[in-house]
């Protein structure tokens, strides 16, 4: 089958037309993710205080969050509250997950293109909040531990320690475990999983036989 035949099948059609719609809304994400990280970043910090991880979250003009986690130095030069600066790279990769979702979502065919954009974005913005949160727990079990992350290894600890305890063995590995699914696992398999699982005519032609095999067991 040549590449235009092949375009032309329904399969070849959702992945050209995905793959057109996916640059530009990259570029859209990568302009305009600053301004989503703003309007994002009160329900963060309203999830983060009720998880008793961070007292507030602000935000400075190039869109980083610094996170005030409420923990209080014990040894080092400086004195007060501890500050974590969540840099807006970071954030920005975990936005990731909208413009391939939308990508997709741009592909025919589609089971109810609205309903299903207004859902997926509102999980995205969910998972957004809780990734967000992984981040500064991430934070949080460095500093108190007063070890190098797992996910993190070659980024030693401050050079201070706090008055709180040491998290155990296992938050700690779970520190680590929630940030690495966070920042790679979840930025990449999320919005698959969530078109795949709203679209079930999509889901049926990307997964399904091409003409070219059908041709094949032909009699």
């Amino acid at each position: 089958m040549t590449l235009k035949a092949h375009l032309a099948t329904p399969r070849g059609q959702f992945l050209s037309t995905a793959m057109a719609a996916l640059v530009p809304l990259l570029v859209v994400w990568w302009m305009g993710a600053g301004v989503m990280i703003d309007l994002l970043r009160p329900g963060a910090s309203w999830l983060a205080s009720h998880l008793d991880l961070a007292q507030s979250i602000t935000s400075t003009p190039t869109q980083d969050w610094l996170v005030e986690t409420g923990l209080d130095r014990a040894s080092g030069n400086q004195v007060g509250a501890v500050v974590i600066p969540l840099g807006v790279g970071e954030l920005r990769r975990l936005l990731l997950g909208f413009p391939l979702f939308l990508a997709l979502l741009a592909a025919p065919p589609r089971d109810r293109p609205v309903r299903t954009a207004l859902i997926g974005c509102a999980v995205l913005v969910v998972v957004f909040w809780f990734s967000a949160c992984s981040l500064i727990f991430n934070s949080v079990a460095v500093i108190v531990n007063h070890r190098a992350s797992l996910i993190m290894d070659t980024v030693p600890p401050p050079p201070f320690t706090v008055t709180q305890p040491a998290l155990s063995e296992t938050a700690f590995f779970l520190s680590g475990l929630g940030m690495y699914i966070a920042m790679t696992v979840l930025p990449l398999a999320l919005p698959i999983g969530l078109w795949a699982g709203m679209n079930r005519s999509g889901r049926a032609v990307l997964m399904g036989p091409s003409e070219t095999e059908d041709m094949d067991f032909r009699p």
